[in-house]
């Protein structure tokens, strides 16, 4: 059956003076349908009712009201309605109204008025839709007499309660309008009483949206219910609402059905919360969403103390997300966001207040595929931490990631661990603290990649003239970076300054360690820190309470074309006053750069104004390995107690890489320098320079200088600058087939002597080259000068400068031999008046 009205008044007005507007398909397939079109209506109603009463039935109603008029629903004496329903199997009905309502008792008669409008849908595979432009919600005019008082009340309701069933509501603007009157007008006598949104059938969804400007009470409830359904889902939508009298509210949110689905969403929030936030998705599929947002611009403001945050996605493929945005305080709070296997959890929260208070701070997932996001930021706020901050991906492909933008705010961090830890094949596990100036104390920084294929990262942005200071347990505190598996990734960067402190009294020498370690295949582990301060322990006069602070420095590739690498741009030795102070209490104990398999690659740069002695064990180690490389940069570097000092830099592995650069070294040094290359393409080199206008000067004692490239295309470089005296010494510079010999000597002194000098080459393409200099200094050479160049298209050189000095010979032989096709052999005294 078809039954069919349509009315239209090409813009002409319609009055509707009390009755009802009732369109209702009741049989199967029957079809009912209202359409007020080109017709601005007007007038009142008691109730409209869209029904779709059996199955496949299809029903229809579309409205048009005059513009700045409205519709008044009221005048009877029930419980007046609009109402969208779909009862039967497959059936459909619809209701749009363009226009404005009002729902408002005309009726004088002391009770109070319940208004009710919603969509449902109560068929299996059945759809019930209402959209409302403008709704208004007005009180009732009251006397002086507060026992003659009345409420009005509005109750929604969006159900979908059987299989597969979908109800839609759609207000555009809601307002509660208080008409006035001489009655007990303080009070608030229009109330939403409740707005229900439930989903109860396998496949059920109910949605809503409310807009407008409104208010709820701690008597109001909001609900979204899926109760235990699979595939269920419920959203409801709220904007431009105000919370008074917020005792009751409650914001925990569980979905524990598979598939199921609930979402609540405010935007323009006006509310003052205290509290904490609960969502959970425990279900298979399942996702739990809440989002509450303020608008200051048009004075709605959400201010909320929050106690906790819990964010828990535990089903598989589950998903929970939670978005916070408004003037948001947190008072000794704990948040946790974790996410199990195949789901997704994340919280986003804007807007933290000054100096709010976080315990701690927890983001983690345990399964594979999952993915744990938290997001904090504040417009240039302040934020506490007093305990840990820990980011763990576990599982396969996992993700988990924190990210904490303050906008220039500072971030103080009280005496907690920071770990980052990615434990699974291809996890990531990040931290990023960007635009945030954090200070405070830590007991460690650890970023460690655990897995094959595994990914951590941390960045950390220190106040700049403040500091993170790192000491605070009773244990031996550490900035550690670690890639232990195959082809997994580390990497740390701190921007600023960390203190390196005992803060603990308790008598014992504090050791602190700094380093990263590529351990696996293919690993890389990189830790790059800015500023790092070492200090000593405050101690008495009395000898046996004096401590020692200890820092030692590991820089290590132990597998595989692993690679490991250590950037420190400014260390910095620090004495506090007190105590036996003649003594030094503060130590580098060990800087160890290794790359202990093929391929393997460790460098270090150590910068600023330190000083180590004869205890520091400085070690260079590639082994025997194939392709290994170890670097090691220091500046502005003292040495004190020197007698323990070799610098031999000795490479044997074929491939292999090995280089201590020093520049403005302070130093006294007595003793030899040897380096040698001799595997194959091995490279060898020593830098050593002073920088005397800074007060840092090498002075050293030489008795044998011999740099050797025996390996086959190799390398081996010397160079040295500062207050060279020579002692009755020899000089070896040697490279055979393909291979290179450099030495380069700045700053030989008055009366230095050498015994005797050879420049040689022993194969084709081989190159020897030697240069010295002096400021204007004499130097004696004893014995033989040789430059001989054999092999084909060699090359031996050696260049004496001396500026002006003398150079006196004793009485040896000075040979220079090309002994070969295409060869050469050179031997420039310039700038040395020669006599002897």
């Amino acid at each position: 059956a078809l039954a069919s009205l349509s009315i239209d008044l090409n813009g002409g007005s319609l009055y509707l003076n009390g009755g009802d507007i009732s369109v209702v398909a009741s049989s199967i397939d029957s079809t009912a349908g209202l359409d007020l079109a080109n017709t601005s209506a007007y007038g009142s109603l008691n109730l409209i009712s869209v029904v779709a009463g059996d199955d496949s039935a299809y029903a229809y109603a579309s409205i048009d009201i005059a513009t700045g008029s409205s519709i008044v629903i009221g005048s009877s004496s029930a419980n007046d309605h609009i109402f969208v329903s779909a009862l039967y199997n497959s059936s459909f009905a619809s209701l749009d109204i363009n226009g404005t309502i009002e729902l408002k008792d005309n009726l004088d008669d002391d009770l109070n008025k319940n208004f009710f409008v919603g969509a449902v849908a109560q068929g299996q595979n059945s759809s019930s839709t209402l959209n409302i432009e403008t709704l208004k919600l007005q009180d009732q005019y009251y006397s002086d007499d507060p026992s003659s008082d009345r409420y009005t009340n509005l109750n929604i309701e969006v159900s979908a309660t059987n299989d597969n069933a979908v109800a839609n509501l759609d207000i555009n603007s809601l307002y509660l309008v208080t008409t006035g009157g001489d009655g007990s007008s303080d009070d608030n006598y229009l109330r939403i009483n409740e707005i229900n949104v439930k989903a109860l059938g396998t496949g059920a969804e109910a949605y809503g949206y409310i807009g407008g400007a409104f208010s709820i009470d701690d008597l109001t409830t909001i609900s979204l219910d899926v109760s235990n359904y699979v595939d269920a889902s419920a959203s409801l939508g709220l904007e431009g609402i105000s919370i008074v009298n917020d005792i009751g509210v409650d914001f925990n949110n569980t979905v524990s059905a598979d598939q199921a689905f609930k979402a609540l969403e405010i935007n323009s929030l006006n509310f003052s919360y205290d509290g904490s936030f609960n969502l959970v998705a425990s279900g298979e599929d399942s996702q739990a969403s809440l989002y509450l947002g303020q608008d200051r611009a048009n004075g709605f403001s959400f201010d909320a103390n929050i106690t906790n945050i819990d964010v828990i996605a535990s089903g598989i493929n589950s998903s929970v997300s939670l978005g916070l945005d408004g003037s948001l305080d947190f008072i000794n709070s704990n948040i946790t966001v974790s996410a199990n296997l195949d789901a997704g959890a994340t919280l986003d929260i804007s807007g933290i207040v000054d100096e709010s208070d976080i315990n701690s701070i927890v983001v983690e997932t345990d399964g594979n595929n999952a993915s744990a996001l938290a997001y904090l930021s504040s417009g240039s706020n302040d934020l506490s931490i007093d305990g840990d901050i820990s980011v763990l991906a576990s599982g396969s492909a996992a993700l988990a990631s924190l990210s904490i933008d303050l906008n220039g705010g500072s971030l103080y961090l009280n005496g907690g661990d920071i770990s980052v830890v990615a434990s699974s094949v291809d996890s990531t596990a990040g931290l990023d603290l960007r635009n945030t100036n954090a200070y405070g104390s830590l007991n460690l920084i650890s970023v460690v990649a655990d897995d094959d294929s595994a990914y951590a990262y941390a960045s950390l942005d220190i106040a700049s003239g403040a500091s993170i200071t790192i000491g605070t347990s009773n244990v031996n505190d550490s900035i550690m970076v670690l890639a232990s598996h195959t082809a997994s990734f580390a990497s740390l960067d701190i921007n600023g300054t960390i203190e390196l402190k005992d803060n603990v009294n308790d008598n014992q020498d504090k050791n602190f360690f700094v380093g990263a370690v590529a351990a696996g295949q293919n690993s890389s582990a990189r830790l790059n820190i800015d500023t790092l301060k070492l200090y000593d322990q405050y101690y008495s006069d009395d000898p046996s309470t004096d401590r020692y602070t200890h820092l030692n420095f590991e820089v290590s590739a132990t597998n595989e074309d692993a690679v490991a690498s250590l950037n420190v741009n400014s260390l910095e030795l620090v004495t506090s006053p007190g105590g036996s102070s003649d003594d030094n209490y503060l130590n580098v104990n060990q800087i160890n750069v290794k790359a202990l398999e093929i391929g393997a690659e460790a460098y270090a740069y150590i910068g600023g104004n330190f000083s180590i002695d004869s205890l520091v064990d400085i070690s260079l180690d590639i082994s025997n390995y194939q392709n290994a490389s170890v670097s090691l940069g220091l500046e502005n570097l003292s040495i004190i107690n020197q007698d323990a000092y070799q610098f031999d830099t000795n490479v044997s592995a074929d491939n292999a890489y090995k280089a201590l650069n020093i520049e403005h070294v302070d130093f006294n040094y007595s003793g030899v320098f040897d380096i040698r290359a001799t595997g194959e393409n091995a490279i060898a080199s020593l830098h050593l320079g002073q920088d005397r206008t800074n007060d840092l000067s090498f002075d050293a004692t030489v008795t044998e200088i011999s740099v050797e490239a025996s390996g086959y295309n190799s390398s081996a470089y010397l160079d040295i600058s500062g207050s060279l005296d020579f002692v009755n010494s020899n000089i070896s510079v040697f490279a055979s087939q393909d291979a290179s010999a450099y030495v380069n000597i700045q700053g030989i002194i008055d009366e230095s002597d050498i015994n005797n000098i050879r420049v040689s080459t022993d194969g084709n393409y081989g190159s020897a080259e030697a240069y010295l200099s002096s400021d204007g200094g004499d130097l004696s050479i004893n014995g033989d000068i040789s430059v001989l160049a054999s092999g084909s298209a060699a090359l031996a050189s050696l260049s004496i400068d001396l500026a002006g000095g003398s150079l006196y010979l004793n009485g040896e032989d000075f040979s220079v031999v090309a002994s070969s096709v295409d060869s050469s052999a050179f031997a420039n005294l310039h700038g040395a008046d020669a006599y002897g």
